[in-house]
């Protein structure tokens, strides 16, 4: 069976608690019935605040009454806004495919599951000191569907072991303003930690990496990290001609076929090393159904177990050199 490592009190909370949560998109997810009643809605909204308006006697209560209707006039077209992306949000979530499912039911010991926080991929061999990855998965999909490559890369590297954040039901977006900041982070670090040393790893070196907006996120949060000495993005089109960090290297694996890709990478530099997989797509760092929101993906022109053997091979050797 699959080891679980519940949470005590003591022990970190879930990422995604923090309530900065954008209000649209869990307000639409959580309500869908209201979408065919918003005119309906603001008619009544209105109707009221006029009749308040003109019926009350109480000026306080006047008062209340105009500032709710000037505060709808105002929401209204940011609500109006919202809709789409919502909407598409909610309809465009990547679950993984079964082949990435299968990898917890064949190797399963060699992961811990620790409850709705991350996944563990431990070293294939134990050593008294490894280099630890902190990966965050893309916008919308399944973080189950980065299983494969992550057993892969854990192959790659005997002394390597890859913490793979978990999303909730909805895929929310791994961003700091979905309310994943440094200090949870730093909560999953420890913890990870502890559950290395279960199994007699004792960490030397912390790398933080993700996909596509994981990736993006993992940026962000790399300044408030000193404790992190490596970056690892795939999927990540937004070339940096610099590095975000002196004390950093950054390794940047992107695809030839990636359909979310605008511009052609710079070349590596002595901090920043580039690596492209030819006939790649987006969706091939991970395993989960072809993507087309925001926009399609490319056609894959190589097997995916070619896609995530190079993306393994290339980002072990860079964490582990």
């Amino acid at each position: 069976m699959l080891q679980h490592s519940p949470l005590t009190s003591s022990q970190p909370v879930s990422l995604w608690t923090c309530q900065k949560d954008a209000l649209a998109f869990q307000f639409h997810q959580e309500f869908p019935r209201l979408f065919p009643t918003q005119r309906r809605f603001s008619g009544t909204f209105k109707t009221t605040s006029l009749l308040l308006l003109l019926l009350s006697p109480s000026y306080p209560i006047a008062v209340a009454s105009v500032a709710c209707g000037l505060f709808w006039l105002v929401l209204r077209p940011r609500w109006q806004q919202s809709q789409p992306f919502a909407r598409g949000w909610y309809e465009h979530r990547l679950d993984a495919n079964p082949t990435a499912l299968d990898v917890y039911a064949q190797h399963e010991s060699s992961i811990r599951i620790v409850d709705s926080l991350y996944d563990l991929f431990l070293p294939s061999k134990n050593k008294d000191s490894v280099v630890a990855l902190v990966f965050l998965p893309g916008a919308l999909v399944d973080a189950r569907a980065y299983a494969g490559v992550c057993h892969k890369l854990r192959q790659e590297g005997n002394n390597l072991a890859v913490i793979l954040l978990q999303t909730d039901r909805y895929r929310r977006l791994m961003s700091p303003f979905f309310g994943l900041n440094e200090h949870a982070l730093r909560d999953v670090m420890k913890h990870a930690t502890n559950e290395l040393a279960q199994a007699n790893c004792s960490v030397r070196n912390w790398a933080l990496g993700g996909h596509s907006l994981g990736g993006l996120t993992a940026q962000e949060l790399l300044p408030k990290m000193p404790e992190i000495s490596q970056l690892v993005l795939w999927g990540v089109n937004y070339p940096r001609a610099t590095p975000i960090s002196p004390t950093v290297t950054e390794l940047v694996v992107t695809a030839s076929q990636d359909g979310f890709r605008f511009s052609d990478p710079p070349p590596s530099t002595p901090e920043i090393q580039r690596y492209e997989i030819k006939g790649g797509n987006h969706g091939g760092f991970g395993d989960y159904p072809h993507q087309t929101y925001p926009r399609p993906d490319g056609t894959r022109t190589i097997s995916l177990t070619e896609q995530h053997e190079q993306v393994a091979r290339v980002t072990a050797q860079f964490l582990l050199s």
